[in-house]
């Protein structure tokens, strides 16, 4: 990203809220338009208090960031051996062992068999959870 824009920053950040987190993100958006209710019904209750600096923007992004805060804590941690493939990579660019073209190949490569890992293990569990309902059943 040479230009610093904005727009295209937030964008990316809201496509990966919904992608990675989608219920959370949704559940998030609902909760702070209940929340900004919230407070209009004790602003207009309540008239020491000045709610009105709290926009329902605040209330959305409060609600967002409350509903993917625990996913984000319990995140797993990244397998040793991605770390160390990544870091062979990039060590060897850097010391001029490897040139880009073949890092870029390396990457791709690395990224195969990550997915291919991902997609067998997602396969397991699912099989895993059809054998689980076939014994209760």
């Amino acid at each position: 990203m040479k230009d610093f824009d904005i727009g295209l920053i937030i964008r990316r950040a809201i496509d990966f809220l919904y992608i990675n987190n989608g219920k959370a993100t949704s559940l998030g958006i609902c909760l702070g338009i209940v929340l900004d209710g919230i407070l209009s019904m004790v602003g207009a209750l309540n008239k020491t208090i000045d709610l009105t600096i709290i926009k329902s923007w605040h209330c959305i992004a409060a609600g967002v960031l409350g509903m993917n805060l625990p996913s984000y804590l319990n995140r797993k941690e990244v397998d040793p051996s991605i770390t160390n493939a990544i870091e062979y990579i990039e060590n060897g660019v850097k010391q001029g062992r490897v040139n880009e073209a073949y890092a870029q190949l390396m990457y791709k490569d690395l990224y195969e068999k990550v997915i291919e890992s991902v997609s067998s293990e997602t396969r397991m569990n699912e099989t895993k959870n059809i054998e689980k309902q076939d014994e209760v059943k």
